[in-house]
């Protein structure tokens, strides 16, 4: 009787390591070409049914949204869900995750997305003191990270 040589089975870890490498290129191939495109995401006609129960949900009168309007609606909404997200995932990637959860999303938009630094918190105390009328040398910023010399004790 006629024995088949069998071929060398492949090692499965390496398979698995393999499907894992080629779903992750083709999951960065998918990010990177709508990265590179110009269109909106959502869909028009449900973006556009969406506004219109949300403004006939808050307006009592009869409200019409140009094309344009509606376009312009729909790319700062876009915008802005894109920061949330990415300021989502940035939190996700700090706490050793690769998964975005809800209580990240819900931190963002809390915080508005917002992370201070030495710059902003200048900037943000400048603006103040317009508002007040204030000279802009009265007002100075505090650095809200620790400094890089350990405190000297006297």
């Amino acid at each position: 009787m006629h024995n088949p040589v069998s071929m060398p089975s492949l090692n499965s870890t390496s398979a698995k390591a393999s499907r894992r490498r080629r779903r992750r290129v083709r999951v960065l191939r998918a990010i990177f070409k709508q990265q590179l495109s110009t269109r909106n995401v959502l869909p028009k006609v449900s973006f556009g049914r969406l506004v219109r129960e949300i403004i006939a949900e808050y307006s009592t009168e009869v409200v019409n949204v140009r094309d344009s309007g509606m376009l312009a609606l729909q790319c700062a909404a876009e915008e802005h869900m894109t920061e949330m997200f990415s300021s989502a995932a940035r939190l996700a990637h700090y706490s050793n995750r690769d998964t975005i959860t809800s209580a990240d999303l819900r931190f963002v938009m809390s915080s508005n997305g917002k992370y201070i630094t030495p710059e902003t918190a200048a900037d943000e105390e400048a603006e103040e003191a317009d508002a007040l009328n204030l000279d802009r040398n009265d007002v100075k910023a505090e650095p809200v990270y620790p400094p890089s010399e350990p405190a000297q004790l006297v």
